[in-house]
Order: C-alpha cells, then sequence, then structure tokens
C-alpha cells in the first residue's frame, strides 16, 4: 500500500486541515468568457469570506499591444 491508499483508508471522507488562503491565493482569476453575473458571485463571495481579489482574465486579448 501506498501512503496515499493509507490515509484513504483512514480518512475516508478527508480529514480538515486549518489552512491561511490569505496566504495561499494572492488573485482569483475568472474566464474572460464567463458572463458578469458569475463575475459579481466570484468577487461577492470572495469578499464575504475576505479571500483574494477577484478580476476577469485577460487570456483573449492580444499579446502584443
Amino acid at each position: 500500500m501506498i501512503e496515499d491508499d493509507v490515509a484513504r483508508v483512514k480518512y475516508p471522507n478527508g480529514r480538515y486541515i486549518n489552512v491561511d488562503l490569505g496566504a495561499l491565493i494572492e488573485e482569483v482569476r475568472v474566464s474572460p468568457r464567463s458572463g458578469e453575473w458569475f463575475l459579481k458571485l466570484v468577487r461577492s463571495v470572495s469578499s464575504k469570506y475576505g479571500l483574494a481579489k477577484v478580476t476577469r482574465s485577460d487570456l483573449l486579448s492580444s499579446p502584443v499591444r
């Protein structure tokens, strides 16, 4: 049995690990194709829980400006 299998047997439903999301997540980028409602929803949830800044990705923009 490898280590991951042992963890699955010992914690079949996963386990809670306390982490500081602010230290792990610097920024959340939403798809440029997502609707405005989705961007507002993600911003709202992020704000409610004091998480990262939320922006729309610029993946569809021209690489040369």
